[in-house]
């Protein structure tokens, strides 16, 4: 799952500390354009299928046709029990799940990303 936040000061600061710390965090990621996806009835049930029953707000794919999903909210992607061997059969290399966290919540949105085709059931937002 990938998610942004705040983070936390170093654990060998002194707590509370005797001056404001503020800071600001700036991530740089790759832009890869999404494209308008076509698609009928049957496909986008498969797909809500896939994601274990969700509801779909928007579908999209990108320039390296991946499914590009965005459910109501981050909570429904983060509750969500992929189906990989359903992803499987949706003839995508990848699916891009997301949707906005609460607006009390400390990140501003959720996204998990499948690859089962590539033998990567679920990748991992650290990296490793």
């Amino acid at each position: 799952m990938l998610a942004g936040g705040k983070a936390q000061p170093p654990l060998s600061l002194p707590l509370p500390l005797p001056f404001s710390f503020s800071f600001s965090i700036e991530l740089n990621f790759p832009v890869i354009p999404i494209v308008e996806l076509e698609y009928n009835t049957a496909e986008a049930a498969a797909i809500s299928k896939a994601l274990s029953g969700a509801s779909l707000i928007d579908l999209k794919k990108t320039q390296q046709d991946d499914i590009f999903v965005v459910l109501p909210c981050g909570r429904k992607v983060m509750d969500m029990e992929a189906e990989v061997d359903e992803i499987k059969e949706l003839h995508r290399k990848g699916f891009i799940v997301t949707g906005l966290a609460p607006l009390d919540f400390e990140f501003d949105f959720f996204s998990r990303f499948f690859l089962p085709k590539l033998g990567i059931d679920e990748a991992s937002s650290r990296g490793g």
